[in-house]
């Protein structure tokens, strides 16, 4: 893929070169790690790309932070991106219960202990607790035990 990439870069010197990137899956939808997510940012700026967009699927900014820091420090331009649309399901509730789930989903992530009593005392909304048991779920930092604690929240435990 370099090969193609420089001889592009080649050709069109002046043409600022720009892709999409997944955040921690790169290119694809398996998670990387940092280190993975780091060298292929460098590479790919060294390379001949100037501008990286990262976005994550679920919008989990800590999906975004390592290739935002590694693209930067390889000289690239970032432009972070949001996925969101809109229609009669997504509209301000919507999108007011996401951001309460990235908040849970997050401090079950960052302060387990303190997050899990807090999201089985104070979620009470369905859709809120449904995003943010499968926010959580999507995170590699928690173990498969916490995530089967996460699990039992569907059933109320």
């Amino acid at each position: 893929p370099w090969d193609r990439l420089r001889s592009l870069r080649k050709a069109i010197p002046n043409t600022k070169l720009q892709m999409l990137l997944r955040g921690q899956n790169l290119l694809g939808y398996r998670h990387y790690s940092d280190d993975v997510v780091r060298k292929f940012c460098e590479l790919t700026v060294r390379n001949g790309i100037d501008v990286l967009r990262i976005f994550d699927a679920l919008n989990d900014i800590n999906n975004l932070k390592t290739a935002i820091d590694a693209t930067k420090e390889a000289g690239g331009t970032v432009e972070a991106a949001l996925s969101y649309t809109t229609g009669p399901v997504y509209n301000d509730e919507y999108y007011v219960k996401m951001m309460a789930a990235w908040y849970f989903a997050t401090l079950l992530i960052k302060q387990w202990q303190s997050g899990i009593e807090i999201v089985r005392t104070h979620v009470s909304d369905k859709q809120t607790l449904g995003m943010t048991i499968r926010k959580a779920l999507d995170s590699y930092r928690l173990s498969a035990e916490q995530k089967d604690i996460v699990r039992s929240l569907r059933c109320g435990k």
